[in-house]
């Protein structure tokens, strides 16, 4: 599935993954393939997603890869 997360400063990430964790104002989001399409408000954390792929770009924690998001 396509993960984009945008920002006012732009796009941060825009790639294929497996899962998605984001934190939000109760505790965690955890998204699967095929679940309903879901837009929300992201609360300060850590983005966690596991990549399709392996790629690079991203810093890893465990087997998912990281993006520090922040309110």
């Amino acid at each position: 599935m396509r993960l984009k997360i945008v920002s006012t400063n732009g796009t941060l990430v825009d790639t294929e993954v497996e899962e998605v964790v984001v934190p939000v104002k109760d505790g965690e989001v955890g998204i699967l393939p095929h679940h309903a399409p879901y837009t929300g408000v992201v609360k300060g954390g850590l983005c966690k997603f596991k990549l399709s792929e392996n790629k690079d770009d991203f810093l890893t924690q465990w087997d998912y890869a990281v993006v520090s998001v922040w309110d």
